[in-house]
């Protein structure tokens, strides 16, 4: 038996920060997607290509992965992917199937850019939760745990995965996190979300039909960004500056209820207003919090936008990584890309994805 499943990666239009105080956020899932394929085998392994790991073998004791390999047990790069299989077996346990001993293929790579010294450069579009998604399904289909699908391989009941996955994620990543990437990698398209207020209500999600004519531009500021280390940051501020805190975080709460609003209402002027104000605030959160969201590439990027009458945001923590330019026409979109094009900052082949989870068995 073998199993495909593949989820999209995301891209935060609006809400980052806030979103994890309850406020909403727009997430669109992007085309970059996590693939992983389990087949069944005679013993568990493991296939990373992004890790340079190749069909390593590992046996679950007590619902840890123990890899037969003594350095990929304590392997950081390993870290998440151990605390993601522990936490999708106890899932799966629970559920009340057996996992099967099968091979792991789990392909992340189309979320890095390949970079000129032979390394790779994460883009920041949400891998982590991607391959949470496509693991867990790819788990619990293995086990007939998974559910009924439709034709086009989507989930009938994507929000029961959802739950399942928000928690697995939760587990695996320490707790950090909204899971509004999780979100974006279950359904796909575009997304209004609301975080869960209360552990046993899921979050509130409502799908939002993109604005007529208006185009995303997807650019890659040169350098990846740790956004566990700046959700740290943030967190330091509000234990030592709690009033400075809530301020900041009642005007970034505002504009991201109207943006909500005006992209519902389908108001394109009055959405970009908004995304421009964000911009700026969170160039404030970083200033209280000494770092840097809006990095001087970012900001080179935003000079660059505006000139040509297009509107630029950092997208997720910031501090690097990818940001979006929300262009109210194809000729604005077009003037962007060329007025990117001779700057150091790549333009990526990037679009929204309609489709969340798909599971193919064979």
């Amino acid at each position: 038996m073998r199993v495909t499943c593949s989820a999209p990666g995301k891209l935060v239009l609006l809400g980052e920060y806030v979103v994890l105080e309850g406020a909403p956020a727009l997430v669109a899932a992007m085309n970059r997607r996590a693939i992983v394929r389990a087949e069944t085998a005679p013993q568990f392994s493991l296939t990373v290509p992004a890790l340079q790991v190749e069909a390593a073998e590992f046996s679950l004791l007590a619902g840890q992965p123990l890899f037969a390999d003594p350095q990929l047990q304590t392997c950081t790069k390993l870290r998440y992917l151990r605390a993601l299989t522990a936490a999708v077996a106890a899932t799966a346990t629970a559920a009340g199937g057996a996992l099967r001993p099968c091979a792991l293929h789990l392909d992340t790579t189309p979320f890095y850019l390949p970079a000129g010294d032979g390394g790779a450069n994460k883009l920041g579009l949400g891998s982590s939760a991607a391959l949470c998604v496509a693991l867990l399904s790819a788990y619990l289909e293995h086990a007939g745990l998974l559910g009924a699908r439709l034709p086009d391989g989507a989930l009938a009941q994507p929000q029961a995965l959802l739950r399942q996955a928000l928690k697995v994620h939760a587990q695996a990543q320490f707790n950090v996190g909204s899971g509004v990437d999780v979100a974006a990698s279950v359904y796909g398209g575009l997304l209004r979300f609301l975080p869960a207020r209360g552990d046993d209500a899921g979050p509130q999600l409502r799908a939002l039909p993109w604005l007529t004519g208006f185009s995303l531009v997807i650019v890659w500021s040169g350098q990846s960004a740790s956004t566990p280390a700046m959700l740290q940051r943030v967190a330091d501020l509000k234990a030592a500056q709690p009033q400075r805190y809530w301020a900041l975080y009642e005007k970034l709460a505002t504009y991201a209820h109207a943006g909500a609003d005006f992209w519902a209402l389908r108001d394109g002027s009055a959405l970009c207003q908004v995304v421009d104000a964000y911009y700026a605030c969170l160039g404030e959160l970083g200033d209280a919090c000494a770092m840097t969201v809006v990095t001087p590439a970012h900001a080179e990027i935003y000079r660059r936008v505006r000139k040509v009458g297009g509107f630029y945001k950092t997208s997720g923590a910031g501090g690097g990584d990818v940001g979006v330019a929300l262009c109210s026409s194809p000729r604005i979109a077009e003037r962007v890309v060329r007025a990117l094009r001779r700057s150091p900052y790549a333009v990526l082949p990037i679009d929204i994805d309609a489709r969340g989870l798909q599971v193919e068995v064979a």
